[in-house]
């Protein structure tokens, strides 16, 4: 029997926005597996792959992350992983502008979205879930 509940990996360093992100893709019955941030994403995707395992159908990963180039990780996703989204965000940044936005959807992420706010949680958390 195989599970078709979607599965989303989570990397983000900021806690807060991996407990956002966690709480509401479980409120939708997604599973989550919420990663270190400190966690080779290529390297752990090709064992997954090797094993015959399931692959993650979404990655959502902070641009943040120390020594990580998340525009070339789009691009190998793209070209070895094409049923697999990654959706980039950015714990530090309240907005970002259209053109870094249209930057990481070319270079094959699914989206890039700022962090999420306090001030705005509620219409931040409802504007992630509708993309």
């Amino acid at each position: 029997m195989t599970d078709t509940k979607p599965l989303v990996l989570i990397v983000q360093p900021v806690r807060l926005q991996g407990l956002i992100w966690q709480a509401v893709l479980k409120s939708q019955g997604i599973s989550v597996i919420w990663e270190s941030a400190d966690i080779d994403f290529a390297d752990n995707i090709r064992q997954l792959k090797v094993a015959n395992l399931a692959l993650p159908h979404l990655l959502i990963v902070d641009v943040a992350l120390e020594g990580f180039n998340p525009f070339a990780f789009c691009r190998l996703c793209r070209s070895d992983y094409p049923d697999m989204q990654v959706l980039l965000t950015h714990s530090g940044r309240s907005e970002l502008i259209p053109s870094e936005r249209q930057w990481a959807i070319n270079q094959g992420a699914a989206d890039f979205m700022a962090g999420f706010q306090v001030g705005s949680l509620v219409s931040d958390v409802t504007i992630a879930v509708k993309r």
